[in-house]
């Protein structure tokens, strides 16, 4: 059976290393990100170094309220038994608390925790049926750090 993985912000940093990694062990990928340029060259990128594994690319907005669904019925429509979750995804926003946009603090609460809990939700019933599958959710050591310049994020990303 295809082994499969899936990384959310995985254009670049942090995710782009993780979907490496699975793909040296020959995971197949389904890599999200943002930037769909990005996120090709990735997928580019890995497919060089290794060409045996199958990588699909979905460009979402996770902020979105719904792209955890949408995220869910495009894995399944490709009929992917999905082994490994990575929630990996996130921005900051540097600032002055009173200075800061709520509608971007809003889309980065909703990404940190809202998404990162419906994917988890989402996905995790298919692997205790199977009792396989692994979850990473990729914290960040600024949610344990004082910094006055960042407060939504590290809150979100403790």
């Amino acid at each position: 059976m295809d082994r499969w993985a899936l990384v959310t912000g995985a254009a670049g940093g942090i995710g782009a290393a993780m979907a490496r990694i699975l793909a040296k062990d020959g995971i197949n990928l389904f890599l999200v990100d943002l930037s769909e340029k990005t996120l090709n060259d990735t997928k580019k990128s890995i497919l060089d170094q290794y060409p045996d594994i199958q990588i699909y690319v979905c460009c979402k907005d996770l902020c979105r309220e719904e792209s955890a669904n949408e995220l869910f019925q495009a894995v399944k429509k490709k009929e992917i038994n999905l082994e490994i979750l990575i929630n990996n995804a996130g921005f900051g926003t540097l600032g002055f608390f009173s200075d800061t946009e709520w509608k971007r603090e809003k889309g980065m609460i909703r990404l940190h925790i809202e998404t990162v809990t419906h994917l988890t939700k989402l996905f995790l019933p298919e692997m205790l049926s199977k009792g396989a599958g692994k979850i990473m959710n990729v914290a960040s050591v600024a949610g344990f750090l004082p910094s006055p310049l960042m407060a939504v994020y590290n809150a979100s990303k403790a």
